[in-house]
């Protein structure tokens, strides 16, 4: 797998976005990855933090994944607890 294009932060206020897109090389690939949870794309990209707590003036983080024969699309929402 390889990474193609990372988005700059876009967003106003207290919110924001970034798409991240990878190349899969195979199929093999492809169905390792529509196998696995939300969760488990998460740590796979190493986008998971397990101790994670959402706190009053916090930034935090939610992501998208969506997978096709070719590509990796990830979506990652930032956003502040205000």
């Amino acid at each position: 797998m390889k990474k193609i294009y990372e988005s700059p932060l876009n967003g106003w206020d207290e919110s924001a976005e970034r798409m991240h897109i990878y190349a899969l090389e195979s199929e093999e690939e492809y169905n390792l990855l529509k196998e696995m949870s939300n969760y488990e794309l998460q740590e796979h990209f190493g986008m998971y933090n397990p101790g994670y707590e959402v706190r009053p003036g916090a930034m935090y983080f939610f992501y998208g994944f969506d997978i096709t024969n070719n590509h990796v699309v990830i979506t990652e929402f930032v956003a502040y607890n205000v």
